[in-house]
């Protein structure tokens, strides 16, 4: 099943200038999912680091082009008819360790897969992660959904989150910022998915 485009030719035209073959069209999100079903995207780009994923914001809300962006397809039912506008599968997964005194801060992009993460933790023998060795997706959606299990969350770990807003720009949320509650945030209570 293929979604009748309506996304005019200047568009498609302006994200494969800047993305070529990461852009994609009609593509099933079936693939991309937990679940395994869904229908096709009209505009499909994949992106792999913080700044192109904003790049590929910033051009769909200059041209006020409906965009979602997707992580590891977990607790996402898409729609057989599929989606409208653009989708970003996010796939932006720098990890950088920093020492602070006597701890280490560890930094990840939003597309880094949670459970790998916190493997990759326990290898450097940084603990404070192991709850997440079990959870599916990736650290964007676990950050703006307060992931958890086995008695932790994101809530006990995260310091800070970078986001970045269209027509905003970048603002840093504190862990205080973030209102945590079980499995929301301030982000998932107020900004839906405008943001990055």
């Amino acid at each position: 099943m293929n979604l009748q485009t309506t996304v005019r030719l200047s568009t498609i035209t302006q994200f494969h200038e800047l993305f070529s073959d990461k852009l994609q069209l009609q593509v099933p999100l079936s693939r991309y999912t937990s679940a395994r079903v869904g229908g096709p995207a009209e505009m499909f780009l994949t992106v792999n680091s913080a700044d192109e994923l904003k790049t590929a914001v910033e051009l769909a809300y200059a041209h006020h082009l409906p965009y979602f962006i997707l992580g590891g397809g977990s607790n996402i039912m898409v729609a057989d008819e599929g989606v409208r506008g653009l989708v970003i599968m996010n796939r932006a997964k720098q990890v950088t360790y920093k020492n602070i005194g006597a701890g280490v801060i560890c930094t990840a992009e939003s597309g880094m897969n949670l459970s790998s993460l916190a493997r990759q933790c326990m290898a450097k023998g940084l603990g404070g992660l192991e709850w997440a060795v079990s959870i599916p997706g990736t650290v964007g959606g676990a950050v703006v959904g307060n992931s958890g299990a086995h008695g932790s969350d994101m809530n006990h770990h995260l310091r800070a989150a970078t986001i970045w807003e269209p027509g905003r720009g970048v603002r840093i949320y504190s862990n205080r910022e973030m209102a945590y509650a079980y499995r929301s945030s301030v982000l998932k209570k107020e900004h839906g998915r405008n943001m990055a």
